[in-house]
C-alpha cells in the first residue's frame, strides 16, 4: 500500500509540474499578444513622427522663404522711400526755378510796359505824326520809327522766351509730381506686401510651434512604448524560463515516477509520455534596439530617425513615378492675342487695389485680369508675380511676357515698350520697357 501511495504521489507531482508549465505557456501567449500590440503602436507612432519631421522641414523652408521675401520687401520700401525723398528735393529745386522764372517774367513784363509807355509818350504813332506835320527832319523821323519797331520786336521776343521758360518749368514740376505719385503707390504696395508676408510668417510660426509640440509628444510616446516593450519582453523571457523550468521539473517527476514503477515492479504501459524536455528558454531582444530618451532606433522594421539624434530630414520616395512638371511652350500667336486684348483698355483709369479693366485697376491687377481672360492664373501682387511662370532673359523677351520692376509690372508690347497701368495721372498706357531696372521677366504662354 505504501508503495502504491508513493507511485501515486510521484504521478501527481508530474501532472502538477506539467500543469504549471501549461500556465506559464498561457502567460507567454498573453505577453506575446501584448508585445505585438505595443510594437504595432510603436510602428504607428513612428510613422506619425516621420510625417511630423517632414512637416517640420517643410515649415522651416517656408519660414526661410518668407524671411527672405520680407527682407527683400523691406529693402524695396527703403529704396522707394529714398527715391521719393530724392524727388521731393528735386521738386524743391524745380519750384525755386519756377519762382525765379515767374519773377523774371514779371520783371520783363513790367519793363516792357514802361518802355512802351515811354516810346508812345515820346514818339510812337501820334508823336511821329506831329513831327511830320511840323515839317521835321524826315531822316530823324524814320530813325525814331525804326528804333521803336526794334524795341517792340525785342520786348516781344524776350517775353516769348520767358513764357517758354515758365511753361517748361511748370511741365517739369508736373512730371516730377506724377513720378512722385507713382513712387508713393509702389511704396504703399510694398508696405502692404510686407504686412501680408509678416502675417503669413506668424501663421507659419504657429504651425511650426504646433508641429514641435506634437513631435515632442510622439517622441515621448515612443520612449514610453520602448520601456513597455522591454518590460513585456523581460516578463516574457522570465515566463519562458519558468515554463521551461516547469517542463524540466515535470520531466524529472515523470522520470522519477517511471523509475519508481520499475523499482517496485508497478510498471504500467499506459504511462508512455515522450517528455524530451528539449525546449529552450532563450529570447531575442533585437527588435528593440533604441536607446530610451533619444528617440532613435529600428522598431521591428519601422525605420525611425530622430532630428535630435541624427540631425537629418526625411526624404520622400519619388520612385513611384509622380507626374513631372512640364513648362508650357510659348507661342507668338498667344502673346499677340494677350497684347491685342490688353490694348482694348488703353486710356482706362488707374485705381490702386482695383480689379476692373474698365473702371480702374493697378499694375498687378492689370496683368492678372488680362491673363485671366485666357484662363491663365497669376498672383495678385507685383512681388508675387516675380515668382510666377518661368524666367526668361531680356534678349529672349517676347510679346506677352511680363516685365517686373521694383514694385511694378507690365506686359511686353514689342519695340521696347510695355503696356501697363501706370499711375493716377496716366492710367493704362505704354511705357518704355527700360524706364527702370528690370528685375526679372516671367513667361506664362
Amino acid at each position: 500500500m505504501r508503495k502504491m501511495k508513493f507511485l501515486t504521489a510521484a504521478g501527481l507531482a508530474a501532472v502538477l509540474a506539467l500543469g504549471s508549465a501549461a500556465v506559464f505557456a498561457d502567460e507567454v501567449e498573453e505577453l506575446t499578444q501584448e508585445e505585438n500590440y505595443l510594437v504595432s503602436q510603436m510602428e504607428e507612432t513612428s510613422a506619425v513622427i516621420t510625417d511630423l519631421e517632414a512637416q517640420e522641414a517643410s515649415l522651416l523652408g517656408e519660414l526661410d522663404d518668407l524671411e527672405a521675401q520680407i527682407v527683400k520687401t523691406m529693402a524695396s520700401v527703403e529704396s522707394l522711400t529714398a527715391k521719393v525723398a530724392a524727388l521731393e528735393n528735386q521738386l524743391a529745386v524745380t519750384r525755386e526755378k519756377l519762382a525765379a522764372a515767374k519773377q523774371s517774367q514779371a520783371e520783363q513784363y513790367s519793363g516792357m510796359k514802361t518802355r512802351i509807355q515811354f516810346l508812345y509818350e515820346n514818339g510812337g504813332e501820334a508823336g511821329w505824326a506831329s513831327l511830320v506835320l511840323a515839317d521835321g527832319d524826315v531822316s530823324e523821323i524814320l530813325n525814331k520809327a525804326e528804333y521803336t519797331q526794334q524795341m517792340y520786336a525785342y520786348d516781344r521776343k524776350m517775353l516769348e522766351q520767358y513764357d517758354a521758360i515758365v511753361t517748361e518749368v511748370k511741365e517739369l514740376e508736373q512730371q516730377e509730381l506724377n513720378e512722385k505719385s507713382s513712387l508713393e503707390v509702389k511704396k504703399q504696395e510694398a508696405r502692404d506686401n510686407q504686412a501680408h508676408l509678416e502675417e503669413l510668417q506668424k501663421e507659419t510660426e504657429a504651425k511650426y510651434g504646433d508641429n514641435q509640440t506634437q513631435l515632442a509628444e510622439k517622441q515621448a510616446q515612443i520612449a514610453q512604448l520602448t520601456v513597455q516593450v522591454l518590460e513585456v519582453r523581460d516578463a516574457k523571457a522570465a515566463a519562458i524560463a519558468q515554463q521551461e523550468e516547469a517542463k524540466r521539473q515535470a520531466e524529472a517527476q515523470y522520470q522519477a515516477f517511471l523509475a519508481a514503477q520499475q523499482a517496485y515492479m508497478y510498471y504500467s504501459t499506459a504511462a508512455t509520455g515522450t517528455g524530451d524536455g528539449t525546449g529552450t528558454a532563450g529570447y531575442d531582444y533585437s527588435g528593440v534596439t533604441a536607446a530610451i530618451g533619444n528617440g532613435g532606433g529600428d522598431y521591428s522594421g519601422a525605420a525611425y530617425t530622430d532630428a535630435a539624434a541624427g540631425g537629418g530630414t526625411a526624404a520622400a520616395d519619388t520612385s513611384g513615378g509622380g507626374a513631372a512638371y512640364t513648362e508650357s511652350s510659348s507661342g507668338s500667336s498667344t502673346g499677340q492675342a494677350v497684347l491685342a486684348y490688353a490694348q482694348q483698355f488703353l486710356g482706362n483709369p488707374y485705381v490702386y487695389g482695383g480689379n476692373s479693366l474698365t473702371n480702374g485697376v493697378d499694375c498687378s491687377g492689370f496683368v492678372q485680369q488680362v491673363y485671366s481672360n485666357f484662363g491663365i492664373s497669376t498672383s495678385r501682387t507685383s512681388w508675387d508675380i516675380e515668382n510666377d511662370g518661368s524666367a526668361v532673359s531680356y534678349n529672349d523677351v517676347q510679346v506677352g511676357d511680363v516685365l517686373c520692376y521694383d514694385g511694378h509690372v507690365g506686359i511686353y508690347a514689342g519695340d521696347g515698350q510695355i503696356i501697363n497701368a501706370i499711375d493716377d495721372a496716366h492710367g493704362i498706357g505704354y511705357s518704355d520697357a527700360k524706364f527702370d531696372e528690370v528685375t526679372t521677366i516671367r513667361r506664362y504662354v
